[in-house]
């Protein structure tokens, strides 16, 4: 009775906890007064099933300062619930290979209990939870359905076994079926082939089929095309790349538009689980081109007592394979003049019979030809109106949609009347004379459309476009041009067909000509004068220029919508931009000065919102040449930020960095494109040819020796290789050097002309060749001199030279800039020099000419003269310049337009010059 007048306390908590009073939660506390039957009443919800409820006796004795406990049996707490359940556990996984990281097993208990999954895998035929290794543990709810429990690779060994043991909240536990783990089996070796029949260049996507073992998840994938005949992965190109799980390795597609070469070859490399495996190597064949079908007429206009008509019709011989599909009409019909060909196309006025006439007609299904030159019969009945125009209608079926049709219209021409003229084409060219190398290139391919090319002098300006496109009506102004002319490169294309024009503009894209400034002749522009449409032409390329990259950028700046950009910072400034740049877009004749500012108020905000920057730096080509004599061409943006991801699209198609074996006629055809991601804009390139070279000639009584300085390597213009310095008398070319240009490093080469005539004129023309082309021509004359006489006579491309003379001892005299005798020289666009002296010299240069000499000298740059040495000599530029000399008085020099110079000396020297060239004349006595 040693705990009477003590406590008597129940609690409840779990198993474990049995025999701790303090760690367990009270259900309740009544003094003890002895032996007996004492009654609790208890919350329910203090009590859970799978815990324990136990009393004790608890009494605190103050005399000893102890404190006793005596503990009875505790009773486990059922769960009093009709959901029960027996405990099972069950691995259901069929089969269990050591290559396994997961199964599947079902667990099944009392819901309201909790219970937590082990896995062990042992040896031998029992299980001992002591000696097996635990792989897994985790908790798990009770389910009918199977459960996935992943314990990850290299945990299985064949031969041993895989047990599942379930423990639970109530501390009672339950063992799985033991499984037997089977060893791995050899698994599947990874294939990959390239499935598409036939791969061309046109192509968007390549197919492709795969196969690896089931346990691998997915395989990554490259698409690499390259050139020879092995694949080098560390060099070659990847065109695609990218992952395919297990279930979709029978069919992969590859996206590569505009990525594919003719000639090149492809090949598919994945790798499956640490494995590479290569494709079938397949090689790229020309794409089916469908093209742009396309019809114009073969001439400028028609008159109205034309029996037939000629045209032009070209469409893809992809068209053929259509097989009865194929079929194509070409039809000529008759509209009022009233009517633009955009409101013919607009309204499609061929449906409209009342107000249009069927001229002629071209039917593949009737037996006709409708592909080439034709000429196609004007109908039987039809009369041919001047003042109404005409238009070719060309049909086709759609490649794409069965039983669908595709019109293409050509612009039209007019109807004259039966006496009017039709004026042959021709193409009129300013400072692209046959001394420069973009004219020979252009000549080349006027030659072969036998085209006329006619070359517009400085003197020439204030002539109408009609009357040098040769149109009648228009006659030759009386009056010489005294304006001062223009460096500007200039080209008109008068009278042609829209067939002419079309063969002409692709013939010079397909050689890589660009001329920046040109013009076609229209109703509108014949009674301008030449000079007029050159400035306007110049000004409306800017303009056009600033137009078309403000409306790309308008384009692209569509394309951010505000769900994606409506609270960031400048969406509101960029809104506004974009606003204003449409309406500037949509008004008639926006300045350029207004396209610029539009510009830059739409790009600031645009490119802080994408997060993009400018692309910066110099697109630069270097030359590789290869052993079989073609060339690689490598581009590389100079000036780029590090790191950045840069992507290249030649004029041909190629992408990439780098063009293989280009012949040496291509190089200059080839233009390379550069952008980069997240970058905003483009970079161009293009190779030139060399500048026009800097040369100089010393004459002698009967030598020539002519210096050119070499050009060293510039970006985007390979140096030189050879000089060609080529010797003319009255126009005949009577002898030539051809310098090696890689002699002498950064040094003069020079040519010695000898056995010549004394006191007669000759003409140098020098040339540079590199492996891209030909250079433009320095022109130098020259006037060989009496005995013991010398003359020098340099070249300059820039804007000014001086010309200085010194006197050999023979003469026992010396001249320089500034003589006894005043000497006033002017050279620019309409200079007049006139000079006394006691033999003729003959100065014809293209910049500014200061000579003092007692000996007859000639200098002619950008053409060919013929000169007298008995008299004096006159012959005219293209800026018409007539120069005069006199000398005994000093020497002063004047380099404005119109100027005029007089030099009264012994020698009277007649002076040619033409705009844009310098000449310098050395005169030793």
């Amino acid at each position: 009775m040693q705990y009477k007048g003590g406590l008597l306390i129940l609690s409840t908590g779990t198993a474990a906890s049995d025999g701790d009073g303090d760690g367990r939660t009270r259900l309740g506390t009544k003094s003890f007064a002895g032996a007996g039957t004492y009654t609790f009443s208890v919350d329910a919800k203090n009590l859970k099933a799978g815990n324990t409820v136990q009393a004790y006796l608890y009494k605190y004795d103050g005399d000893s300062d102890r404190t006793y406990y005596k503990y009875s049996d505790s009773v486990l707490i059922q769960s009093g619930r009709s959901d029960e359940r027996e405990a099972k556990a069950e691995i259901v996984t069929d089969t269990i290979r050591a290559d396994r990281t997961d199964v599947w097993v079902r667990a099944d208990f009392t819901p309201s209990l909790t219970g937590t999954l082990k896995l062990y895998t042992y040896a031998g035929e029992t299980f001992d939870e002591r000696q097996a290794t635990e792989i897994y543990s985790g908790a798990i709810t009770p389910s009918e359905n199977s459960q996935r429990a992943t314990f990850g690779s290299g945990k299985l060994k064949a031969g041993e076994y895989l047990i599942a043991v379930l423990t639970l909240s109530d501390g009672t536990s339950v063992v799985s079926n033991a499984k037997v783990i089977d060893p791995e089996p050899e698994k599947v070796k990874p294939t990959v082939t390239i499935t598409s029949t036939k791969v061309t260049a046109g192509m968007t996507r390549v197919q492709a089929a795969a196969d690896f073992d089931f346990s691998i998840s997915q395989a990554s994938f490259k698409l690499y095309q390259f050139r020879g005949d092995e694949l080098d992965v560390d060099t070659d190109q990847v065109i695609s790349s990218g992952s395919v799980y297990y279930s979709g390795r029978k069919s992969i597609g590859f996206y590569c538009k505009g990525k594919l070469t003719a000639g090149a070859k492809l090949q598919l490399v994945m790798t499956a689980d640490g494995q590479e495996a290569r494709s079938n190597i397949v090689e790229v064949q020309p794409s089916p081109d469908w093209g742009t079908p396309y019809a114009a007429f073969e001439v400028s206009a028609v008159k109205s007592d034309a029996a037939s008509i000629d045209v032009t019709v070209d469409y893809s011989d992809e068209y053929l394979s259509l097989g009865d599909e194929f079929y194509c009409d070409v039809t000529i019909y008759e509209f009022s003049g009233n009517y633009t060909d955009q409101e013919f196309e607009d309204n499609e006025m061929w449906e409209q019979t009342t107000r249009v006439t069927r001229v002629g007609q071209a039917n593949s299904r009737s037996g006709d030809t409708t592909k080439g030159t034709l000429t196609i019969p004007v109908k039987d009945g039809v009369t041919l109106n001047p003042g109404d125009r005409l238009i070719i209608k060309l049909r086709l079926p759609h490649v794409e949609w069965e039983g669908e049709e595709v019109d293409y219209l050509s612009a039209s021409v007019p109807i004259i009347g039966e006496n009017e003229t039709i004026t042959a084409p021709r193409v009129l060219l300013y400072n692209l004379s046959t001394d420069t190398s973009m004219g020979v290139r252009l000549r080349e391919i006027l030659s072969e459309l036998g085209i006329e090319a006619v070359d517009v002098a400085n003197s020439q300006l204030n002539e109408t476009l009609g009357y040098l496109a040769g149109m009648d009506g228009y006659t030759a102004n009386p009056e010489a041009y005294t304006g001062s002319g223009s460096d500007t490169e200039f080209m008109v294309m008068a009278n042609f067909s829209e067939a002419q024009l079309d063969r002409f503009l692709a013939a010079m894209s397909s050689k890589g000509i660009r001329i920046d400034h040109k013009a076609v002749t229209t109703a509108y522009n014949v009674d301008y004068e030449f000079h007029r449409l050159i400035d306007d032409i110049k000004e409306e390329h800017e303009t056009f220029q600033a137009l078309i990259n403000l409306n790309q950028l308008v384009k692209d700046a569509e394309k951010l919508t505000g769900e994606q950009y409506g609270q960031a910072e400048r969406w509101e400034e960029f809104k506004k931009a974009l606003e204003e740049a449409k309406a500037l877009l949509s008004s008639e004749e926006p300045s350029l000065e207004d396209l610029v500012s539009a510009d830059q108020k739409l790009r600031a905000p645009y490119l802080a919102l994408t997060g993009m920057t400018e692309l910066t730096g110099e697109v630069v080509i270097r030359l590789t040449q290869q052993a079989d004599g073609t060339w690689n061409m490598e581009a590389s943006l100079e000036g780029a930020p590090e790191g950045a991801l840069l992507n290249w699209k030649w004029s041909s198609g190629e992408t990439g960095a780098v063009l293989e074996h280009v012949s040496a006629a291509d190089l200059i055809t080839k233009t390379v494109t550069v952008t980069g991601e997240n970058r905003y804009g483009s970079k161009k390139a293009q190779l030139r040819v060399p500048a026009k070279p800097d040369a100089a000639v010393k004459a002698g009584s009967d030598t020539l020796e002519v210096t050119v300085a070499q050009q060293a390597e510039q970006n985007n213009c390979p140096a030189p290789t050879s000089y060609t310095v080529a010797l003319y008398q009255n126009g005949t070319q009577i002898a030539s050097w051809t310098l090696d240009g890689t002699a002498v490093n950064g040094g003069a080469l020079q040519a010695v002309f000898d056995g010549l005539d004394s006191e007669t004129a000759y003409t140098i023309k020098v040339y540079a060749e590199s492996p891209v082309g030909r250079s433009d021509t320095a022109v130098l004359t020259a006037t060989t001199l009496e005995e013991e006489t010398e003359t020098e006579t340099e070249t300059d491309t820039e804007t000014e030279t001086e010309t200085e003379s010194e006197s050999e001892p023979a003469t026992e005299t010396e001249t320089e800039s500034e003589t006894a005798a005043p000497v006033e020289t002017e050279t620019d666009s309409e200079q007049e020099t006139e000079t006394e002296t006691a033999a003729p010299v003959e100065t014809e240069t293209d910049q500014e000419t200061e000579s003092e000499t007692t000996a007859p000298i000639e200098t002619e740059t950008d053409q060919e003269t013929e000169s007298e040495t008995a008299d004096p000599v006159e012959t005219e530029t293209e800026s018409e310049q007539e120069s005069e000399n006199e000398t005994v008085a000093p020497v002063e020099t004047e380099t404005e337009s119109e100027q005029q110079t007089e030099t009264e000396t012994a020698v009277p020297i007649e002076t040619e010059t033409e705009s844009e060239q310098e000449t310098t004349a050395l005169v030793e006595t």
